[in-house]
């Protein structure tokens, strides 16, 4: 008898992939699984940015959430690793923020149709190395029940296989591969997305508990937040190749008014020769923001260490500053510029109900009084999918 999982093999299988730059670099994954056989059948909508955290993942889930999808891959384990490792971010930031992107997807009912790549930093690969994110992301994916692929068998099983050391098997960054061995990665993606296409997920009573309860923590509530100008103007549209924009075009001295939710958490902008400084009165507390960054012409996504108290309606300025100093993952850039004429460009405000960190807090308290560890699956089939 022909069942409808003979026919999910073969009709047309829609992926949007959310990821960073390991996902959206020439010769890095997604780029050279273009080339192999094995992506026939499968069609990409890519939605990725390079250099941000799950913050912007979660930002994405919520504005431009794939309906039609038929698999939605989400890539921002590796960045965070990151972010943790030289102090920009701690644990339990991030971990919120996936947290959160999962409650999104399950808002969605959509939790079964996604699938996390974990890749692993420079230093996992190491001897002794470890991650105390990564173990608790693996944890809060079995609560979750979603199915997520740990590549750290695959890239250990590639530098054995061509004796080198971990140092060899990233490039110019500990987050980035080099591309033989992004093209051994490419090749288990590919596979597990045609072993999704020939069968569907089944879940234990215990996962479904555990999302019932998971279901009950009071959401973050991300948005965009409503923005007003003294006077009406157009935005402004910005872009690369890969993405495009519109934005709020602030000039030197102009005042703006963002108001729409209790927190401010994010701010989503285009970086350019000439990015301004924003200040915000009307949050607690007062903050002073720079748009300058060492990388030109792009969009950044960037969550403030903690979200900042509005107080209904925020007041922020682009003003003159002539000194910057900025902590990326990358490096840690001082410098002094004239900036009398700098404008800056400002994509979206992002406000939230509570601080994604609190409902990380919360949800891990869940799975710990349900029972789950990292090593627990309990599914009736195991959400970790193998990377043989």
């Amino acid at each position: 008898m022909v069942t409808w999982n003979f026919f999910r093999a073969f009709r047309k299988h829609n992926i949007t992939l959310f990821g960073t730059s390991n996902s959206l670099m020439k010769q890095g994954w997604f780029d050279q699984s273009k080339t192999m056989p094995a992506r026939s059948g499968l069609f990409f909508t890519s939605l990725c940015l390079g250099g941000v955290s799950s913050c912007f993942g979660l930002f994405r889930l919520v504005r431009d959430f794939p309906e039609t999808a038929d698999t939605i891959l989400l890539d921002y384990c590796l960045n965070d690793l990151r972010s943790v490792q030289i102090g920009r971010r701690t644990t339990e930031d991030l971990l919120g923020n996936h947290a959160a992107m999962l409650a999104e997807l399950h808002r969605h009912n959509a939790l079964d149709k996604t699938l996390i790549l974990m890749f692993p930093i420079q230093h996992q690969m190491e001897p002794g190395g470890s991650s105390d994110l990564f173990d608790r992301l693996i944890r809060l994916f079995n609560g979750y029940g979603v199915d997520y692929i740990d590549f750290r068998p695959v890239v250990r099983k590639w530098m054995t296989d061509n004796s080198v050391s971990a140092a060899d098997t990233y490039s110019d960054m500990p987050t980035h591969f080099v591309p033989d061995c992004q093209k051994a990665i490419a090749a288990v993606v590919l596979a597990a997305l045609h072993k999704r296409r020939r069968s569907a997920t089944l879940r234990s009573k215990a996962v479904l508990l555990a999302r019932s309860r998971l279901a009950q923590l009071q959401p973050v509530g991300l948005r965009r937040l409503e923005v007003k100008r003294a006077a009406p103007a157009e935005c402004r549209s910005e872009g690369t190749s890969l993405i495009r924009e519109q934005v709020h075009c602030l000039a030197p001295g102009e005042v703006i008014r963002i108001s729409g939710a209790p927190l401010l958490l994010a701010i989503f902008f285009w970086t350019h020769d000439n990015s301004g400084v924003l200040t915000f009165r009307g949050t607690v507390p007062p903050r002073r923001y720079h748009l300058r960054r060492s990388y030109k012409k792009i969009f950044m996504f960037e969550a403030f260490e903690k979200p900042l108290v509005l107080k209904q309606v925020a007041r922020v300025e682009n003003i003159n500053d002539l000194k910057v100093a900025h902590k990326s993952m990358i490096m840690q850039q001082s410098s002094i510029y004239d900036s009398s004429d700098s404008f800056s460009e400002v994509v979206d405000f992002i406000g939230c109900d509570r601080d994604p960190a609190d409902f990380g807090v919360d949800a891990e308290a869940v799975l710990s009084e349900i029972g789950f560890s990292a090593s627990d699956t309990r599914q009736a089939r195991p959400n970790r999918i193998s990377a043989a």
